[in-house]
């Protein structure tokens, strides 16, 4: 039989017995009391099982670790373990992005060419002597294609292409099937961007072993491969994950974060927050993220502390880029003065935008449930054989497909300059605000030409994304999106500068601002948001509190009885208990039990949390070798008849939040959500009416919606 860490005392040499024949009926007990102690101890080995709220409002007020040593050192180190914390956090995050970027772009550069000075060496970084992105880079000898091999070993020009498109081909599905078979046979928790997940973690529930080091590890080398294949996939929702994973495992060199799990959440949101400022190199930016998206549970220290992760990480992450002499961001320069003319065109692209933002959600949303009864959701390894050898082959006959989301945003945010060197087919010939009347008609066909190269890979850049979205592989979808953006941006500017070119006396109206109807909605539901919903994770979005009428508590406990076909609330009495009926209630996965006077009278007295009752039943079944599945247990602090030993009273939490069956739905999430309880009490004159947990909450609003 399994035994447990803990010396149960649960045996039959504890008991000196005269009669064999009840001492076998005693052995069969002692053994089924074990084997029910040992279900239950599965549940709580950890402080919260798996998938279970988490309960923010006891855990900020439990008293905190109190360190042995009490000196003025301990206390100081323990006052600064959270700064200690984060910036460990965000040192790690940012070395973590630098390979995990340099990584991307040498695998990338391999399908195309290889360095001839060192293979560790992408196209932008093969020349010693300025390895900057600039027109010497570009030309540099050092860099050599897979084409020119052929083509200096005296092959014609066909075949040079045709090998070289194989070995493009070949070692772009090499890669994604790569991914595909680490991920669905290592670590199946590594697939898509778990930015649902982390969400979900973040605003307190429990996923154990998801945050493992070992699924981050595999999740990141997944992730290169992916990406590397030339898939329709980012990077940065896999560092979101990364930054948390790191922010789990290092919570375990500090007991004041290791054991609670409210005050854990500081460290993963400040990972989080690390993990999505890095490819932008902006602390801000995944500043914002995780007080926008993330986490709900954002208090003031919380904030300043995440910020210093978020800086951390950046400067790590741009001092190693910068002793390579290269910059994994991009800048745009204002070289002319706006025009009040341009605010039209800027408007396009904002209603564009929030259109294809609208469409892309949808389209994912019934993407997934497709793919989830599909054919191709069976074998992921071979879907993704199919999508990486298909977007290969497409890609090769575009040049401004081969290369990254990230370069190829770097190329549609470049200017036309003398300092800069793109691709003919993107850079435009002009000069300044002034045009010559014998280059006017060679812009206009500039342009044009601009634009039919643009157009193809705007739509094939975004039919790729669709594909690539419910691939089960790590990816992000991010870069991707803001890519086909950029690209739309490029395309709108060109179409205004011919514009421009065919009517350049035209005189554009102003335009004023229009009213916006206060009841139609100007966010519409985030990805991640809809990510949650499609996955089933308990998340409360709280624009339903919008709504005018969301009932009453009333008929929230109606709506659970309807759910769980009207199961019985378990709870405990003041009247004593045997331990093997409370180890069967154990088996329960509740975080508490209601505790009442008696059935009859139904008197609300407190709550009794379920972790904490084991663990009291445990240090006396450690302790005390004559306890028998038999004894009893009271929570009648008044009851002289039960030993003290087996008295439970000082368990009972009487500071418990309660709320009328009247009262409104409102009242509940506020109670719930905005002050993090696990869940609330519904009492009525005194009476135990019923007891609302979070998810009970959120299956009401997903009738509502």
């Amino acid at each position: 039989m399994e035994s447990s860490p803990f010396n149960l005392g649960l045996n039959s040499e504890n008991l000196i017995l005269e009669n064999d024949s009840n001492q076998d009926i005693l052995e069969q007990e002692l053994d089924n009391f074990n084997q029910i102690y040992l279900n239950v101890y599965r549940n709580y080995k950890h402080s919260y099982r798996d998938f279970e709220t988490i309960n923010w409002f006891r855990d900020f007020t439990m008293p905190k670790f109190i360190p042995v040593l009490k000196s003025k050192l301990s206390d100081l180190l323990d006052a600064a373990s959270g700064w200690i914390a984060v910036t460990l956090i965000g040192m790690i995050v940012g070395i973590i992005t630098f390979v995990l970027t340099s990584s991307i772009n040498v695998l990338l550069d391999y399908r195309n060419g290889y360095c001839q000075t060192s293979l560790l060496f992408d196209n932008l970084q093969c020349s010693w002597s300025d390895r900057r992105y600039n027109a010497t880079t570009l030309a540099a000898s050092e860099w050599i294609s897979h084409e020119s091999v052929f083509l200096k070993h005296g092959h014609s020009v066909g075949t040079a292409f045709f090998f070289s498109y194989c070995i493009y081909v070949i070692l772009s599905v090499t890669f994604g099937v790569l991914s595909a078979w680490i991920t669905y046979y290592v670590a199946p928790y590594a697939v898509n961007s778990s930015i649902a997940e982390v969400e979900t973690i973040l605003n307190g529930f429990v996923f154990h072993n998801f945050l493992s080091f070992s699924t981050a590890i595999t999740k990141l080398v997944a992730c290169i491969l992916a990406v590397a294949s030339g898939l329709n996939v980012g990077f940065e929702c896999t560092l979101v994950y990364i930054g948390t994973a790191v922010g789990n495992i290092v919570s375990r060199l500090f007991k004041k974060y290791s054991l609670n799990e409210a005050k854990k959440r500081e460290l993963l949101t400040s990972g989080a927050a690390a993990g999505i400022s890095c490819p932008f190199n902006a602390p801000i930016s995944g500043l914002l993220f995780c007080l926008e998206e993330a986490s709900q549970y954002f208090s003031f220290k919380t904030l300043w502390r995440t910020f210093w992760c978020t800086l951390m990480s950046t400067l790590v992450c741009y001092y190693l880029f910068s002793s390579l002499k290269t910059n994994m961001t991009f800048h745009s320069s204002l070289i002319e003065s706006f025009q009040i003319f341009e605010i039209v065109p800027f408007g396009i692209i904002g209603i564009c935008g929030g259109l294809f933002g609208f469409l892309t959600i949808k389209i994912f949303y019934h993407m997934s449930l497709i793919h989830k009864n599909s054919i191709l959701g069976r074998y992921p390894i071979f879907e993704v054989f199919v999508a990486s050898l298909v977007i290969s082959l497409v890609s090769y006959m575009f040049p401004l497909l081969r290369t990254t989301n990230y370069r190829l945003m770097h190329d549609m945010f470049g200017e036309c300059s003398n300092q800069f060197s793109f691709d003919s087919s993107i850079c435009l010939s002009f000069n300044g605000n002034h045009i010559n009347t014998a280059k006017h008609v060679g812009s206009i066909v500039e342009t044009l030409s601009e634009l039919k190269s643009l157009i193809p890979v705007f739509i094939i850049k975004l039919i790729f994304l669709i594909s690539s979205f419910s691939l089960r592989i790590p990816n992000g979808f991010l870069f991707p999106i803001l890519t086909i953006g950029a690209i739309f941006g490029r395309i709108v500017g060109n179409m205004m500068k011919y514009f421009w070119l065919t009517f350049p006396s035209f005189h554009l109206f102003e335009t004023n601002c229009l009213s916006h109807d206060e009841n139609l909605p100007c966010i519409d539901t985030s990805l991640f948001q809809m990510s949650c919903f499609i996955n089933d994770y308990p998340f409360i979005d709280l624009s339903i509190l919008k709504k005018p009428d969301l009932g009453t508590v009333e008929e929230v406990i109606s709506h659970k009885k309807i759910r769980s076909n009207s199961q019985k609330i378990v709870y405990l009495t003041l009247k004593p208990i045997a331990a093997v009926e409370l180890l069967e209630l154990l088996r329960n996965p509740y975080y508490s039990f209601p505790l009442i006077e008696s059935p009859e009278s139904s008197k609300f007295i407190g709550a009794v949390v379920s972790h904490e009752l084991f663990k009291r039943i445990n240090d006396f079944m450690e302790y005390n070798y004559e306890f028998a599945s038999l004894t009893e247990i009271t929570f009648d602090s008044s009851d002289s008849d039960i030993p003290a030993k087996t008295n439970f009273s000082s368990l009972i939490d009487y500071n418990v939040m309660t709320i009328t069956p009247n009262a409104p739905v409102y009242q509940l999430i506020q109670l719930i959500d905005l002050l993090g309880l696990h869940c609330v009490h519904v009492v009525q004159n005194g009476n135990f009416v019923d007891l609302i947990t979070k998810k009970d909450l959120i299956n009401y609003i997903k009738k509502l919606v």
